[in-house]
């Protein structure tokens, strides 16, 4: 199993999803619950319930916040999760009823934030909601290196609220270089590690 591995080779924590050729969809209520018994790292899980847009119907909502009650039994360490709307906007709304759903368990805004218009204004909207935590970006470029700059603009203005979390092709041959350059805390990839 690939989150063992990953454990096994030095990993901080675990994004946990399943259907990766989807990029990433929530996974099964016994995957999670196996894979939070074999490691000791922090798990975050996916909350996507299909591949796809970001943009959700008020049925396929209620699927998240179900999956989300029944995953809360499970002694995870935050979910990751994001909305838009029909004009690329973070979908607040559909955000912090996600996040209500989670109480008090951390919340990690996953890459649908590099789909906006406006990343400034969509950070500072996220700021408001009190579990959210970390936005994995890859700085609204195709790659974390490419978006470098954009990257730390968006630490700057995230300040000690929330943490960036670098992602888009980051791997055990560029995290130095990009951590030379972000200083961030958390770093994002398949094959940082091993």
């Amino acid at each position: 199993m690939e989150a063992i591995e990953a454990f096994a080779n030095g990993a901080d924590q675990l994004e946990l999803c399943d259907n990766l050729e989807q990029d990433g969809l929530t996974p099964d209520y016994d995957l999670v619950e196996d894979v939070v018994e074999a490691i000791d790292i922090p798990v975050k899980v996916m909350i996507r319930c299909r591949g796809g847009n970001f943009i959700y119907s008020p049925e396929e909502l209620q699927l998240m916040i179900d999956q989300i009650i029944a995953l809360k039994e499970l002694p995870i360490d935050g979910f990751v999760l994001g909305a838009l709307t029909v004009d690329n906007q973070l979908d607040i709304p559909t955000i912090t009823t996600l996040c209500k759903a989670a109480a008090d368990i951390p919340i990690t805004i996953h890459k649908c934030i590099d789909e906006v218009s406006d990343y400034k204004a969509a950070i500072l909207s996220l700021k408001r909601i009190s579990n959210v935590k970390w936005i994995l970006t890859s700085g609204t470029k195709a790659t974390a290196a490419e978006g470098k700059e954009i990257l730390k603009e968006m630490i700057d203005i995230t300040g000690p609220e929330i943490q960036i979390i670098p992602a888009g092709k980051i791997l055990s041959s560029n995290v130095e270089s990009l951590h030379s350059f972000l200083d961030a805390t958390l770093y994002h990839g398949r094959r940082i590690v091993g």
